[in-house]
C-alpha cells in the first residue's frame, strides 16, 4: 500500500498504485526539486535530461530520456525545470501523453502557447500547475488573508523589488524574474487593466500595472550580486504591510515554498482539484509580460499594450 499526501503535507494510507514522478532538467532548480520531493515517500523519481548521466547525491533516482519518460506508465506526473525556451514544448507533449505537469515559470514564452497549454489541459483532463513560489510563502498567504478579510482596511498602492543573480544562457529580466511578482499580484486584485515600463536595461526593469479598484503596483526586478533582496510591500488605509519571502530553500526546509509547491501539485494531482498556482494563473502571468514587453521598444514612460488587448487579439475566453 502507497502514501499520498494532503494540502497540510501529512502522509495518507492509498490504495492506488505510487505516484511517479520525473524531474525534467537537471540543474541546480531541477537538483532542488529532486532534493524536495525525495522526502516524499509517496514519490518513486525519476530525472530526465538530453543525455542521460549519473547523479551521486541521487543514486538510486533512474536518470532516462523525454521519451522514455512519455511512455514509461510508472510516471504519472512531470515536473519541467529545463530552460524557459523549452516549456512550452516540453509540457504540450507531456500533457498529450497522459501526465500531469508542474512547469517553471515562465509557463510559456507567448500568449498563444499559453492558451495551448490550458486547451491541451482541459482537453486531456490532466493537471497544470505553474511554479510560482512565491505565492506559496508563509508571509504571502497570511498577507492575502488579511487584505481579503478587510482587516488591513482599503489598499492603496503596492510596491515589490526581486533581485537575483543573472542568467548565463541571457534572457529577458523582465520574463525571468517579474512572474513571481505578478502572479502575486494578480492573484490579490485581478487582472491589470494597464501596464507602463518605466525603464528598462539588459539587467534593470522597473514597471508599473495599474487594477481596476485603482490600486497601482510597482516592480522593480534587477540581476545583481549577492545579497538579494526580495521584498513585496502593501500600503492601505490602516499602514504599510510587508511580506518578505524567503530566498532558496534554506532555512526549515519542510516549510519552504518550494516544499509547499511541491505537496500542492501531488495532492492537487492526486485529488484531481486545482492547484494554488495553476494554468490560468499561468496564462495571466503571461499575458501581463507580453503587455509589459509590448512597452519596452518605445520610449521609456510610454504606457505599454493594454492586458485586455493582448488578450482579445491573442486568447479566447
Amino acid at each position: 500500500m502507497s502514501r499520498s499526501v494532503n494540502a497540510s503535507g501529512k502522509y495518507e494510507p492509498r490504495t492506488a498504485n505510487r505516484f511517479g514522478v520525473a524531474v525534467v532538467g537537471l540543474g541546480q532548480w531541477g537538483i532542488n526539486y529532486l532534493s524536495t520531493l525525495s522526502r516524499f515517500e509517496c514519490c518513486p523519481l525519476f530525472g530526465c535530461e538530453k543525455e542521460p548521466r549519473s547523479l551521486p547525491d541521487f543514486p538510486n533516482v533512474p536518470i532516462v530520456t523525454f521519451s522514455e519518460l512519455l511512455s514509461n506508465p510508472s510516471v504519472q506526473a512531470v515536473i519541467i525545470a529545463s530552460p524557459d525556451y523549452t516549456h512550452f514544448e516540453l509540457a504540450a507533449a507531456a500533457l498529450a501523453a497522459g501526465k500531469d505537469v508542474l512547469v517553471e515559470k515562465p509557463m510559456a514564452l507567448s500568449v498563444a502557447e499559453a492558451e495551448e497549454i490550458l486547451r491541451l489541459s482541459s482537453n486531456t483532463r490532466r493537471i497544470v500547475a505553474v511554479g510560482h513560489t512565491a505565492l506559496y510563502s508563509f508571509g504571502f498567504e497570511q498577507l492575502q488573508e488579511r487584505i481579503e478579510s478587510g482587516a488591513l482596511g482599503r489598499v492603496l498602492k503596492v510596491e515589490a523589488v526581486r533581485t537575483s543573480r543573472g542568467r548565463s544562457n541571457g534572457g529577458s529580466i523582465l520574463w525571468d524574474l517579474a512572474p513571481h511578482d505578478l502572479a502575486m499580484a494578480i492573484t490579490l486584485f485581478g487582472q491589470p487593466v494597464a501596464t507602463l515600463v518605466t525603464a528598462y536595461e539588459f539587467n534593470h526593469c522597473s514597471y508599473q500595472l495599474t487594477f481596476e479598484q485603482g490600486i497601482v503596483f510597482s516592480g522593480e526586478v534587477g540581476w545583481t550580486q549577492p545579497p538579494f533582496y526580495r521584498q513585496f510591500r502593501v500600503f492601505t488605509t490602516t499602514g504599510i504591510y510587508t511580506c518578505d519571502e524567503p530566498i532558496g530553500v534554506l532555512g526549515n526546509e519542510a516549510e519552504s515554498p518550494l516544499n509547499r509547491l511541491c505537496r500542492d501539485f501531488i495532492f492537487a494531482c492526486q485529488s484531481r482539484k486545482k492547484p494554488r498556482s495553476d494554468a490560468v494563473l499561468g496564462r495571466k502571468v503571461i499575458q501581463c509580460l507580453a503587455a509589459l514587453s509590448e512597452g519596452q521598444g518605445e520610449v521609456i514612460g510610454h504606457w505599454g499594450a493594454p492586458v485586455y488587448d493582448v488578450i482579445c487579439h491573442n486568447a479566447s475566453l
